[in-house]
């Protein structure tokens, strides 16, 4: 999978490519060992609190961070094209970063409030649920800690960032368990306390690496482009309404519509699959998406030829990621699917919509490269009205149709993605000359296949 990475065109500067090949190395070892232990105190979470507990859990948490995502208004995403701005000096950074957060805190201190109202006259308002004041400190905290951990992301420390992230998921879990072990109990509180402290101590560690960062940029004054703070607020604004028209094709809102159509049963199998196309999206989200716009950010002022280059090696390694993820999840689908649920009570059909589901559901990466540089090129309005055609086509052909059979809705998606490709990559072609990339050595090929099959017979002899 690292194996490109050594390639990477002569066009770009030597010191640029050693910190992309750290940064992209720290994020795959980092989310893989991130996921892995979230799965573990799932599983621990589900056989150790009652039902009602681990449904108010998972609904809290959902109500934090949907809020976040509203809230954010595209903080992050928007960044990477004014980074070099922001880092040309101290006076840059210190006048530009305060206008560019200070809305996110406004938007998400009053989204908080909102968000609190909505949980003391809802449903998740219960007797066993957590201190009140934990649920608005957790949302302004954790938005602030995102974005500070995308900003040193973009900024090449991500080694750091993960070491900070791991030592404290590893120190919260650690908190939760020894709790339990010490009191035989485990409420709501003994979950989300530690969670909101370690936020804050992220944040902290965040704010002061940041700090780090700032004392190292020069001196001099330099001029702040005229028009920067409109083209911020158009970048944010594009990015913010193409973000919202993708989550009509995630996995959340797909499992939605098939559980209207066609039953509970259905929609539980199809939401496994969402589970794992998650896993897939961590991944690449933190290694291309991390990686990539802190590498396409440094690039900004490059000629339009080191872009490219750039492009063709961001899109190599993506695939790359994508292959592997796609041969693994064809090999052990079957037995992953079986970890959760009885895979002989799950017809064919249902396993094969399922398996079509998660296959839809990942692809949609292939547009993540893509994406990127229409940001950096600050081409985002394009971006967001291409988003727009396809959430159309997909409100016109999938949500006011009833479907008679899951196929239907599964091969309308898969289409509508096709088209948007199509149509992103021949503007980008128009635009920049740039052709898409799908290449993968054989040598990959047969690593990842190995691989695979290696971890099914694994799987295959757990579970006899």
């Amino acid at each position: 999978m690292l194996k490109n990475i050594k390639t990477m065109p002569n066009l770009i500067d030597n010191k640029l490519k050693k910190r992309f090949r750290s940064g992209f190395r720290c994020n795959i070892f980092g989310s893989l060992s991130y996921e892995i232990l979230r799965i573990t105190h799932q599983v621990l979470f589900l056989k150790t609190l009652s039902r009602t507990e681990y449904g108010l859990m998972g609904g809290l948490f959902s109500l934090v961070y949907l809020t976040i995502y509203f809230s954010d208004f595209s903080n992050s995403s928007s960044l990477p094209p004014f980074l070099q701005t922001f880092t040309q000096s101290k006076h840059n950074f210190k006048k530009l970063l305060p206008l560019y957060l200070l809305p996110q805190i406004l938007l998400q201190s009053i989204a908080a409030i909102i968000a609190t109202i909505f949980y003391t006259n809802g449903i998740l308002n219960h007797h066993k649920s957590p201190f009140l004041f934990i649920l608005p400190a957790l949302i302004i905290m954790e938005g602030l800690r995102i974005f500070f951990r995308s900003l040193l992301h973009y900024m090449f420390k991500s080694k750091k960032v993960m070491v900070i992230e791991l030592t404290i998921s590893v120190c919260y879990y650690a908190t939760i368990w020894a709790v339990f072990f010490a009191t035989g109990k485990m409420t709501l509180n003994t979950i989300f306390v530690p969670y909101l402290l370690d936020t804050v101590i992220a944040l902290l560690l965040f704010l002061r690496l940041t700090h780090k960062e700032y004392k190292q940029l020069p001196r001099t004054a330099t001029q702040i482009p005229e028009g920067i703070h409109k083209r911020m607020f158009k970048a944010r604004c594009y990015n913010f309404v193409t973000q919202i028209s993708k989550n009509f094709f995630t996995g959340n809102f797909l499992v939605t519509i098939f559980a209207s159509q066609f039953g509970l049963q259905t929609a539980g199998i199809l939401k496994l699959a969402s589970n794992i196309a998650d896993a897939a999206k961590a991944l690449i989200k933190v290694t291309i998406g991390f990686s990539g716009n802190a590498l396409l950010s440094q690039l900004k002022n490059k000629s339009l030829r080191v872009k490219l280059e750039a492009f063709q090696f961001l899109s190599n390694n993506l695939n790359n990621l994508i292959y592997f993820i796609l041969i693994f999840i064809t090999i052990n689908y079957s037995r992953l699917i079986n970890l959760k649920v009885d895979i002989h009570t799950v017809s064919q059909n249902t396993f094969l919509f399922s398996f079509m589901f998660l296959f839809i559901a990942t692809a949609e990466y292939f547009f993540i490269v893509y994406e990127q540089f229409y940001i950096l090129e600050e081409k985002a309005f394009k971006l967001m009205v291409f988003k727009l055609l396809e959430f159309a086509l997909f409100y016109i052909f999938v949500i006011t149709r009833q479907a008679s059979q899951p196929i239907y809705i599964l091969i309308t998606v898969l289409i509508i993605q096709v088209i948007g490709f199509v149509i992103i990559a021949t503007s980008a072609y128009r635009e920049w000359k740039i052709k898409p990339q799908f290449k993968i050595s054989s040598a990959n090929l047969t690593t990842y296949t190995a691989i695979s099959i290696c971890f099914y017979l694994l799987l295959s002899i757990s579970q006899q």
